[in-house]
């Protein structure tokens, strides 16, 4: 709370005792030249104000507006507090969120699979692998043979005489799996083409920068050597410039047949309709938690915002107000579009981020996702929030049933073949 208190003749004293109570910072200027007051920071209580406010000519009942007035701005701020709470806890489904907490002990050790599977002869002294893993920022293990050990269906860890540190390579069932991963990234390597074909031609530039591409290796499934042999490999649809930055990614070739957003293909094979059997061309499936319940005037909104049209992912939108719901629709419909290439039908926002510039998306991205809560899901759980597309999981507001993929590619089973070999500990 802020109160002020003016000293005048025999008040002095009184004054001096309150100034002695208040611990905070305060501050003196003069009025006039013919008196002091003095502004005083603390949390003292207004009935003192009160009886102060009869001494002071006035200047306790401006204290006192002033107590009110800050009263009521941290009511305000914690009023908003708590509805944000309530607003993430209404909104929350257990189901994404047990799936991350599930995640997180593999992490680590898919950290370690990768580091491991990029060595040429797949077989590394085990503190070089500990090192690159600390210079990646992706492990920090004190006991790192220890844990490698825990798990002998993925990682076999030599201890041979005459050798000055433990060797680690792959088990026999790990190595039948990378095996079977490099022929499917072989089989996947035209439709990954093909994908970042379609992230160029949503860029505003046709353009975008190398590294963040290279960071999508979950997202994509990109290759060890995407950089090397992919990003130098196809001439004909996309080529690397250097830039201020670093190298760029840009578009050689552009083909409308790819211009097609998979909203528009669902649309076309499935179509979206209102409670009033209207067609609804320009609109998204609608997933609300089961405890979250629309009013009317939310209702007529949501169908207002289902019929609007905006322009494609793949258009420029020079004529389209910034600030209009055409824009902000046509934002959803890029996050859409994004997470429809992606893999496993999710992301980070950090990685969106990544794009911002390139793509036009809102500046306070994790509220503008958070927004759209009937099309995406934002969890805030672990370091990164991570954003999920609500129509491609099973998800339902249930702590013991996980929510999983529903149209599963090869990559998504191959790393579940992976995760159950993590599972056998020793």
């Amino acid at each position: 709370y802020g109160y002020g208190y003016g000293c005048y003749g025999k008040y002095g004293v009184v004054g001096l005792c309150v100034c002695a109570r208040m611990a905070a910072a305060w501050n003196c200027f003069n009025r006039n030249n013919s008196h002091r007051r003095v502004l005083i920071l603390n949390t003292f209580p207004p009935s003192n104000l009160r009886f102060f406010s009869a001494r002071c000519n006035g200047l306790g009942r401006q204290i006192l507006l002033l107590h009110h007035a800050c009263q009521m701005s941290t009511y305000a701020s914690a009023r908003a507090r708590i509805n944000r709470e309530k607003r993430v806890r209404r909104r929350m489904i257990q189901g994404f969120e047990s799936l991350i907490h599930l995640e997180k002990p593999f992490r680590r050790l898919w950290n370690i699979k990768r580091f491991l599977a990029k060595h040429p002869t797949q077989c590394m002294p085990a503190r070089e692998l500990e090192k690159r893993l600390e210079c990646a920022r992706l492990l920090r293990c004190p006991k790192f043979v220890s844990l490698l050990k825990k798990y002998p269906a993925i990682f076999s860890v030599s201890e041979e005489n005459g050798l000055e540190q433990p060797l680690v390579r792959f088990a026999e069932g790990a190595k039948e799996l990378l095996d079977e991963e490099r022929n499917i990234r072989r089989w996947y390597e035209p439709f990954l083409v093909q994908k970042i074909r379609k992230l160029l031609m949503m860029s505003a530039d046709n353009t975008l920068q190398l590294d963040h591409l290279c960071a999508m290796e979950q997202e994509f499934a990109l290759p060890d050597d995407f950089r090397e042999r992919i990003a130098y490999g196809y001439p004909d649809f996309f080529k690397v410039v250097e830039g201020e930055n670093g190298p760029f990614l840009q578009l050689t070739a552009w083909d409308e047949a790819l211009a097609v957003t998979a909203r528009e293909k669902n649309v076309r094979e499935n179509p979206l309709f209102d409670k009033r059997n209207k067609l609804l061309p320009f609109g998204f499936p609608i997933f609300l938690p089961g405890c979250h319940r629309l009013g009317i005037k939310d209702t007529q909104a949501l169908n207002t915002w289902q019929r609007t049209p905006f322009v494609s992912p793949y258009e420029t939108p020079k004529w389209v107000d910034p600030m209009s719901v055409a824009a902000g629709k046509r934002s959803v419909a890029v996050l859409h579009e994004f997470l429809s290439l992606t893999v496993q039908k999710r992301t980070t926002v950090e990685h969106l981020d990544h794009f911002h510039a390139n793509w036009k998306l809102p500046c306070r991205l994790p509220a503008f996702v958070d927004r759209h809560f009937g099309i995406f899901y934002l969890s805030h759980r672990g370091d990164r929030n991570h954003v999920f597309l609500k129509e491609a999981y099973k998800a339902i507001d249930d702590r013991t049933k996980v929510a999983y993929l529903i149209n599963r590619g090869p990559h998504v089973l191959l790393n579940e073949l992976f995760c159950n070999l993590m599972q056998v500990r020793s």
